[in-house]
């Protein structure tokens, strides 16, 4: 947090929100905002219905408590957009074999709550799960942030027109916190290089009717917990190697 300045990234409430601060109803309190979003042909999804809670208490709930957190960030979801989700990334990409089980319960098309490397089937607890899990490939800005070896936005925009310019299909995580606020600049800058160089974007959706295409190549692979330069904790993912 403190090599991230992420005071002066989210603005010193979101910092406290969940530890000092009760956290808000993004979703209540931001409720047009996100049927404008979607009405505007974006792709939603659920995240999570305490990100805080989840990240950090997720491996102390039973398999009840996951399953009552989850139906009320879809039925949230469904109260405000009229429809079920059919896709959801995991809070800090926090996940483990009950939250897995959860979620393959909900018949979604695909979820995105790992890092590192390509589509598979998540395996975990000697069960390998239905739904298709699509990793976030590239850092997350305030990663990057947090790196000494970045120390400008040039250099910023330097590594991420690099780091996608490899060729290939790459998933880039974004907080509405960040690029969306003081970052905002940086963020354009940045999808101004990506177009430069020819990259097109298209919505997860489609990678994941694409991926889902060629079914017999896509493996299982276990999901496990890994650190990452400039972010706290541990992540999930089914690719350590490439992690």
């Amino acid at each position: 947090m403190l090599r991230s300045r992420a005071a002066s990234l989210y603005g010193f409430p979101t910092v406290l929100y969940g530890t000092l601060l009760p956290a808000p109803e993004i979703g209540a309190r931001c409720a047009s905002v996100l049927r404008a979003a979607a009405e505007a042909g974006h792709e939603t999804g659920v995240h999570a219905w305490d990100h805080v809670g989840w990240h950090d208490g997720l491996d102390r709930m039973s398999v009840d408590e996951i399953r009552a957190e989850t139906r009320r960030a879809h039925e949230k979801y469904r109260e405000i957009l009229g429809r079920p989700a059919r896709a959801a990334a995991a809070a800090g990409w926090t996940v483990n074999a009950r939250s897995l089980e959860v979620e393959a319960e909900l018949g979604l098309s695909y979820t995105s709550n790992t890092r590192g490397g390509w589509p598979f089937y998540p395996a975990s607890a000697g069960r390998v799960f239905s739904t298709l899990e699509i990793p976030s490939t590239l850092p997350t800005l305030d990663e990057t942030l947090a790196w000494p070896e970045l120390p400008t936005d040039a250099a910023q925009r330097d590594y991420f027109r690099e780091a996608a310019g490899a060729g290939g299909t790459h998933v880039h995580t974004i907080h509405a916190e960040v690029e969306g606020r003081t970052k905002a600049p940086l963020f354009e800058a940045i999808l101004d290089e990506w177009r430069k160089a020819g990259a097109t974007f298209l919505p997860m959706g489609d990678l994941a009717e694409e991926t889902r295409a060629r079914r017999a190549e896509i493996p299982a692979r276990e999901i496990v917990r890994t650190r990452l330069p400039g972010r706290g904790g541990t992540v999930a993912t089914g690719w350590p190697e490439a992690s």
